[in-house]
């Protein structure tokens, strides 16, 4: 950390996972990985109400900019790749099992 930067991240603990199931892998530290597209859950009423939204609205699940790509461009054969450029170069072939 540089001086005079102050981080007020929370560093996830143990004790963390002993809060109700709140979506993650089992012992609460890293988020469960779901399809891009597929509802993940609901605003909370707290979250809803201090963002001026309804607490209907679904939260799903987005993927970067280089997965759309991937996805989009339709590759879904063994060897097939995508090239996406912008500010990283990323190329990713499918392997097998891809699609």
């Amino acid at each position: 950390m540089h001086a005079g930067v102050e981080s007020h991240a929370h560093v996830p603990t143990l004790e963390d996972s002993a809060d109700q199931d709140d979506g993650t892998h089992e012992g609460g530290v890293l988020p469960m990985v779901i399809e891009p597209g597929q509802p993940s859950g609901h605003l909370s009423k707290l979250m809803a109400n201090s963002l001026g939204l309804n607490e209907n609205v679904s939260i799903i699940a987005g993927t970067t900019d280089s997965i759309a790509a991937f996805l989009a461009a339709g590759a879904c054969r063994l060897g097939e790749a995508v090239t996406s450029l912008g500010s990283t170069m990323v190329i990713k072939v499918c392997a097998a099992g891809c699609c």
